[in-house]
């Protein structure tokens, strides 16, 4: 007997059609798959596998932007009162783009996993909630490349004060497109 996940199975019983994502009991799901059949494990792997992927995305998400605007209202006002070396400044740009590169990397890979699982290209463009899947792309995308470029600002050639000057208004439209994205990934709660 071919074992099936009640993930996959829509029940009719008592004319009462139930959702494929609905809990059964055990008498239930042995009573549909066999009792050989044990899709628990299966199921624990799926959900577990769905949170790792979302804590990963919102933990990263939320790393990369809270970086952004520490390095905007803390490190950049300093620097551009003169109060730091070019040393400094190039270990602060190394770390910063090591965090955005690994954030960059672990925002697609998870994205994509959630997007693949959740969304079809038809949901995508016609859900309130795959619109809002399109913008936080377009979020992501946007700010990757002001990040980029506020950062080789920075890490420039010349004074400190200078090259601080030089970075932080894309350090503050990064800060703008980070908060924008994470409201935008809040929404998902209400749609």
């Amino acid at each position: 007997m071919l074992c099936a996940s009640p993930l996959s199975v829509t029940v009719i019983r008592f004319g009462e059609a139930r959702r494929p994502q609905q809990n059964y009991d055990r008498k239930t799901t042995e009573t549909l798959l066999g009792a050989h059949c044990n899709p628990k494990p299966a199921m624990e792997t799926e959900v577990a596998v769905a949170a790792t992927v979302r804590a990963l995305h919102q933990i990263f998400a939320a790393v990369w932007v809270g970086a952004t605007v520490y390095v905007t209202v803390a490190v950049l006002p300093a620097l551009r009162d003169g109060e730091g070396s070019s040393e400094m400044v190039g270990r602060l740009t190394s770390r910063f783009t090591a965090i955005s590169i690994v954030s960059v990397v672990v925002l697609l890979v998870t994205g994509g996993h959630l997007a693949g699982t959740l969304y079809t290209f038809e949901s995508l463009i016609e859900t309130t909630s795959g619109n809002l899947v399109l913008v936080m792309t377009a979020l992501w995308l946007v700010l990757a490349g002001v990040l980029h470029v506020a950062t080789s600002k920075l890490d420039g050639e010349g004074a400190v004060e200078k090259t601080a000057d030089d970075a932080y208004a894309w350090y503050v439209v990064g800060s703008l497109l980070g908060v924008a994205l994470l409201v935008n990934g809040v929404l998902f709660a209400y749609f």
